[in-house]
């Protein structure tokens, strides 16, 4: 157990290091003009609350909220820490972002060329069958290192969070980045906080429930959306 742990903080400690070297490399995005005021992030948020897109293309970033509460509150307490050891859970997580980081970059480019749509599909597939093997499959007793399965779809949902989900605010909202990628953060945030702030009444299978019901309601959502667009003569994928 101490010659892993040794390993994992060896591991960890490279992958900053290089993480640190990799940051020398991009490139500079501060404006040159004078730094906006922090209301005026809100003022265009709350300018679009009238779009009723914004709040049917949330499906994908509340999914993700809820999603991640579920597996960083209920499953790596309840069943990886115990199972596989303590070391497991920051290890994981780290697999997590690795592959939703790999993932993004794939989507992107099928997204051009199949369209985001399926993407969102992928994404919204992924975190329900979290919640599946929950209900369905009796996850996740004995599991032990099957648990990575649930690791690799949170992965995968996440990396239709980070970037196909991103890219469908910029597309419904051309005309208003700021104000897209202002509530785009805010949806997650407020999925989030509810976790937090409501953590004594919704345990590990509320969570699961919440988090399969919005991975159901996401492609409803866009398409609901997109057909409301398309009426509108906007072009949005």
């Amino acid at each position: 157990a101490a010659v892993a742990g040794w390993i994992t903080a060896l591991a960890f400690t490279v992958i900053g290091f290089g993480a640190m070297l990799l940051q020398t490399r991009i490139y500079a995005l501060s404006s040159a003009g004078p730094p906006a005021k922090w209301t005026t992030k809100i003022k265009a948020a709350v300018s679009l609350w009238r779009d009723p897109c914004v709040f049917l293309l949330a499906g994908i970033n509340l999914t993700f909220g809820f999603s991640a509460g579920f597996m960083n509150g209920y499953i790596n307490s309840t069943y990886t820490a115990s199972q596989l050891g303590t070391f497991a859970v920051p290890m994981l997580a780290a697999f997590t972002a690795l592959l939703a980081a790999v993932a993004s970059a794939l989507f992107g480019k099928l997204a051009s060329r199949i369209g985001k749509a399926p993407i969102v599909g992928i994404g919204s597939l992924s975190f329900f069958c979290i919640p599946f093997c929950f209900f369905a499959l009796s996850c996740c007793d004995e599991w032990e290192w099957w648990l990575m399965v649930l690791y690799v779809l949170q992965g995968v949902g996440r990396a239709v969070y980070e970037s196909t989900g991103k890219g469908v605010f910029a597309d419904f909202f051309p005309g208003d980045a700021a104000g897209a990628f202002a509530n785009n953060m805010l949806q997650n945030a407020t999925a989030f906080a509810l976790c937090f702030f409501l953590s004594d009444h919704l345990k590990g299978p509320a969570l699961a429930a919440v988090a399969m019901v919005l991975s159901v309601a996401t492609p409803v959502g866009y398409f609901a959306a997109y057909r409301i667009r398309r009426a509108q003569g906007s072009g949005a994928e």
